[in-house]
């Protein structure tokens, strides 16, 4: 992606600034100081790798916004990392999500002085194990590739309309999981948006798998 404001099409330069104006009225309604995903390491074989992992969603956070604007954002974005082996390590993301919710009870309060509002970093969390960060490694750090990482919805639960026929993840057979796969480079700035509103996990939602692939960017 360019950091040249005069070589990005007309029609992208519009995307930018709809997505920074967006972020700018979230904070504004919340009555929030930060923003930003929260991020389960759930994958502990290589250093190295998550490290990596790590540098890249912050490249494509960084590279998101039109040059020239959204610095204000970037000073209040916040990249929270839970990293404990003896925790997180295979962990599933139901008892990930429990945690989260454990979490998202009280760090509104403590981050923002005030409640939750509507905000992302609240309702989702981002996890990423050996599948996720496998995908973003082998992905071209350049380029929308296949890289993804797993983004589960806090407030989930399963649906007892859905007869459950479909493949087993984690056990669950159902459509919705409660969890979707979304491009690593879309996770922390273009995925605001389409969030934002109650009924937007409905709208983006796609059953991972072959096909089931969320992509914004």
């Amino acid at each position: 992606m360019s950091n040249s404001s005069s070589t990005i099409a007309p029609d992208f330069l519009q995307q930018y600034d709809d997505t920074t104006d967006a972020i700018r009225g979230f904070l504004r309604d919340d009555g929030h100081k930060i923003w930003g995903m929260v991020i389960y390491r759930c994958t502990y074989g290589s250093n190295a790798d998550w490290e990596e992992c790590l540098r890249r969603i912050r490249k494509w956070a960084f590279s998101s916004f039109r040059p020239g604007c959204g610095s204000d954002l970037l000073e209040r974005l916040r990249l929270t990392v839970f990293e404990d082996r003896s925790k997180f390590d295979g962990t599933s993301t139901a008892a990930i999500r429990e945690h989260f919710k454990q979490w998202a009870e009280n760090a509104p309060q403590e981050e923002q002085g005030t409640g939750p509002g509507d905000s992302h970093r609240y309702r989702y969390c981002v996890y990423v194990d050996d599948e996720a960060l496998k995908s973003v490694i082998e992905s071209n750090p350049k380029s929308l590739d296949d890289g993804y990482v797993k983004l589960i919805w806090k407030d989930w639960v399963p649906n007892e309309d859905d007869d459950g026929s479909y493949e087993p993840l984690e056990g669950c057979t159902k459509f919705d999981v409660g969890w979707l796969m979304v491009g690593y480079q879309d996770i922390m700035v273009w995925m605001y948006p389409p969030l934002r509103e109650s009924y937007s996990w409905e709208t983006e939602y796609a059953r991972p798998g072959p096909g089931g692939f969320v992509r914004r960017g």
